[in-house]
C-alpha cells in the first residue's frame, strides 16, 4: 500500500516529522533526478490543494518514486498517471522490485495532444 498517495507532503529528499501515532516510518515520496525539477503544484492542482509536478528532460530520467512496497507475485496493481502540461512528451511508469532489467515492469503513458 502506498503512503501519501494523495501527496499531502512535499516530494523531496529532505526528512520531515513523522506522522503520530504511526508503528513504522513513513515511507515517503522522492524524486527521480534533480531534486529542484520536481516539486508540488498550488496554482493549478489535477486533485486537492496540491499535486506534484515533473519539468521533464529527455537527456535523463525524472519523476518520483516510493521505496519499500510490498509486491506479491499473481496480484494485479493499478494505478494512475496523469500527464499534463507537454504535448507528445514520453512518459513511462515503472514498477520494480529489484534492480536488474527483468526485475522491473514498464507501461508507456498516452500522452495529451494539445
Amino acid at each position: 500500500m502506498l503512503d501519501d498517495g494523495k501527496f499531502y507532503l512535499p516530494v523531496t529528499l529532505r526528512a520531515t516529522e513523522v506522522a503520530q501515532g504511526r508503528r513504522a516510518p513513513l515511507r515517503r515520496w522522492t524524486p527521480i533526478g534533480p531534486e529542484q525539477f520536481v516539486g508540488m503544484d498550488e496554482r493549478r492542482p489535477y486533485t486537492g490543494d496540491r499535486s506534484p509536478f515533473v519539468k521533464l528532460d529527455g537527456a535523463e530520467a525524472r519523476g518520483v518514486r516510493q521505496a519499500g512496497l510490498v509486491v506479491r507475485r499473481r496480484k494485479t496493481y493499478r494505478g494512475r498517471v496523469v500527464p499534463a502540461d507537454d504535448p507528445g512528451a514520453k512518459v513511462t511508469v515503472a514498477l520494480a522490485w529489484g534492480e536488474k532489467a527483468d526485475e522491473r515492469q514498464t507501461a508507456v503513458v498516452k500522452t495529451p495532444t494539445n
